[in-house]
């Protein structure tokens, strides 16, 4: 036999027999161990003890590396069932996505809390654009051009010395800053604001001083006679263009000047505006069969070159001014208004073989039309004594207008 028998005095063992003894014993010792665990998880169920211990045979059937790592494993989920569910969710939002593979749950206050700073971050940086915005955009103030101050002293110059504009002085400060640089598109602002304000801001024509009076002229008629608002023809009226393309202007053949202003049938409104007298040049003025009021000035006088009057048609009230007798004009309609009165007798002098014109080269009157007051309401019409002993044949109608009181 290979083993050896035990000595039966002394109690020994064959090797064979010694080694089962000792395999025995080792797995004795193991088996009381697992017992005591056991006992213990029975008391304490929730302890990392007996976690270790029910996993520790499938450990040891591991090599050592991966022993360590179910080890260390087994001990983190059982320190995880000694957290409350608080310190868990908590401990979720802290993680980083590239642990856990997915995002953590925000609460409803870090929401609030993120999109309140996201708006104070936007609000922050609207504010500092409008900040740079208001710094860098350009200033509303009149520009300081020299020829703004230039041309204004022309123009107050030239109205100074006009009889019938000096009361728009009053109206018109020689300060340019006065003048805004839109006040022309400011419809509470009068006419003659609004006039100036354009010939200096909104006139970009380069032009001679010349120009710039009849310019004048022109925009503050518009403006008087609402040409931005009833005006059915405008073409042209207030652009940089030259005058003498603009609808309803006639200029001489070099265009050194204007020769007429045809505005009839233009629903313009209003009285005839004494800026017209500001373009002594013109020979010819087409108003009629439109919807002006007021009275016929004497202003007009001013016009020693005005040839060719046409008012006919309109809502002009009044008696006619004599002193339009000495301007010296061919033509001059009246009818279809509401005028009254006699007609003045300078107009039946008006000849060239008259004593007061002795030496005049100026047309006689030799269109003429008016309306006749009726025999029966000489409060209607004018009246002439002279019409008919002068050479010239006057229209004489009645007045067919329901006139204003």
């Amino acid at each position: 036999m290979s083993g050896k028998k035990p000595d039966v005095e002394s109690g020994a063992y064959s090797d064979d027999q010694g080694e089962q003894a000792k395999s025995s014993h080792n797995n004795g010792r193991k088996s009381s161990a697992r017992n005591s665990s056991r006992n213990r998880c029975a008391k304490k169920s929730n302890s990392a003890e007996c976690s270790v211990d029910s996993t520790d045979r499938s450990i040891l059937a591991l090599s050592q590396p991966e022993q360590q790592k179910q080890v260390q494993r087994t001990g983190n989920d059982a320190a995880d069932r000694e957290k409350t569910p608080d310190d868990l969710r908590n401990e979720a939002h802290t993680k980083d996505v590239s642990e856990t593979g997915i995002w953590g749950t925000i609460s409803t206050k870090e929401i609030y809390a993120a999109v309140l700073i996201a708006l104070l971050v936007a609000i922050g940086v609207i504010v500092a654009i409008v900040v740079i915005t208001s710094d860098e955009s350009p200033n509303t103030d009149p520009p300081l051009n020299p020829l703004v101050g230039e041309k204004l002293a022309y123009l107050l110059a030239i109205i100074g010395n006009s009889t019938s504009n000096k009361a728009s002085l009053d109206l018109l400060p020689s300060d340019p800053s006065y003048y805004g640089v839109n006040a022309f598109e400011n419809t509470s602002e009068s006419p003659q604001v609004r006039a100036m304000s354009w010939s200096l801001y909104g006139d970009d024509a380069t032009t001679a001083q010349y120009w710039w009076a009849v310019r004048y002229a022109l925009a503050a008629v518009y403006y008087s006679t609402k040409g931005d608002d009833s005006w059915t023809r405008q073409s042209s009226w207030l652009s940089s263009l030259p005058i003498c393309e603009w609808q309803g202007i006639t200029c001489t053949r070099n265009e050194m000047m204007i020769e007429k202003l045809d505005l009839q049938s233009n629903s313009v409104q209003n009285e005839i505006p004494n800026e017209l007298t500001l373009m002594t040049d013109i020979r010819t003025i087409l108003l009629k069969d439109n919807n002006m009021t007021g009275t016929l000035s004497a202003d007009l006088v001013a016009l020693s070159n005005l040839r060719y009057l046409y008012l006919n048609e309109n809502l002009l009230t009044g008696t006619v001014p004599k002193e339009l007798a000495s301007i010296g004009l061919a033509t001059l309609s009246l009818n279809g208004n509401c005028l009254n009165g006699a007609f003045p007798t300078e107009f039946c002098n008006m000849t060239e073989t008259t004593p007061s014109r002795p030496f005049s080269l100026l047309p006689p009157l030799t269109n003429l039309m008016i309306d006749c007051a009726s025999p029966s309401n000489s409060e209607l019409g004018l009246t002439c004594s002279c019409c008919f002993a002068n050479p010239f044949e006057p229209v004489c109608t009645l007045p067919g207008k329901t006139c204003p009181d």
